[in-house]
This record gives structure tokens, C-alpha cells and sequence, in this order.
């Protein structure tokens, strides 16, 4: 089972901070930014309450650590920098993101890709920019299976998936 500790250590790494630093006061946005990717892996991947990590944080308040959260769950999923670190951590800890799922619903088929599963997909390499993805597409002919087609420009991006 990972500790809280060992979060600290992999993304005090991972930033080229200190786990002092990101425990600490400091406001520099690289420390900050440091600080809420480390809560956001211990609220996702240990079973600690928003007040207990709070504690762990030089006891800030439990609303501090849920901002934080929510900060990078969204920069997670729009920003490839952040997607990109997070998978990092993830990968260092030995844990990883919520992979694709498929849930059947009666005549039709919801479909829920976390965008990380997308970007790993694609390989898209570190600060290399972000896929912009103007159209859709799914095909479900062969059973078992789905084919994800996202296109950009005129350039078609593809994810083979299988069904659970």
C-alpha cells in the first residue's frame, strides 16, 4: 500500500521540489502547483479524508484541499502538461489512471474515454502541445470491439478499444 510520505517523495522528484517545500507556505506557483498534484494523488489513489490530507499539508483547511483537487482533475484533462506529469507520478508509484470503460445501455452504447487514456493512446510526448479534436467517430461493427476515430485537421487519430 502506498503512505502519503511516498507521494510526497515521488512528486517532490518528479517538480524538483522539496517534500518541506511542498508541505510548507510557500505561494510560488511551481511549489503550489507541486502541492495540489500531491493532494489530488493522495484524495485519488489512498483512502484519506479532504480534512486528514489538510493535516498532512501543514494543516490547512479541508476546502484548500478540495480546490486543489478539483483544480487538477480539471487541468488533468485539459492541459497535456499536467496529464502528462500526472501519468508520471501515477507511473512511479506504480499505480495508474482509470482506464476506458464501456457500460451498455438498452439500443444504444455510452462510451466514457478518460482523456488521459486518449493522450496515452496518442503518445503524445511531454509539453508537445495539445490535440484539438474537431469530429467524433465510433465503430462498433466488429463484436467485442470498438474503434475510436478522432480527427484533427486533416489528420485522423485512432484508439482501438475492447469491451469489458
Amino acid at each position: 500500500m502506498i503512505k502519503p510520505e511516498t507521494v510526497l517523495e515521488v512528486v517532490a522528484d518528479a517538480s524538483g521540489a522539496s517534500v518541506r517545500m511542498i508541505v510548507g507556505t510557500s505561494r510560488l506557483m511551481s511549489i503550489t502547483y507541486a502541492r495540489h498534484v500531491a493532494m489530488y494523488m493522495i484524495r485519488t489513489h489512498l483512502a484519506l479524508s479532504y480534512p486528514e490530507i489538510g493535516i498532512l499539508f501543514g494543516d490547512r483547511d479541508h476546502t484548500t484541499v478540495i480546490s486543489a483537487v478539483k483544480r487538477i482533475q480539471k487541468l488533468r484533462d485539459e492541459d497535456p502538461q499536467t496529464g502528462s506529469f500526472c501519468d508520471n507520478v501515477e507511473k512511479t508509484l506504480g499505480v495508474g489512471a482509470t482506464a476506458p470503460t464501456v457500460t451498455k445501455l438498452p439500443s444504444t452504447r455510452l462510451i466514457h474515454i478518460p482523456i488521459s487514456s486518449i493522450r496515452a493512446a496518442l503518445a503524445l510526448p511531454f509539453g508537445q502541445g495539445s490535440v484539438v479534436v474537431t469530429e467524433v467517430r465510433l465503430d462498433s461493427t466488429v463484436v467485442g470491439s470498438m474503434k475510436v476515430s478522432l480527427f484533427r485537421d486533416k489528420e485522423t487519430l485512432a484508439m482501438d478499444l475492447e469491451e469489458a
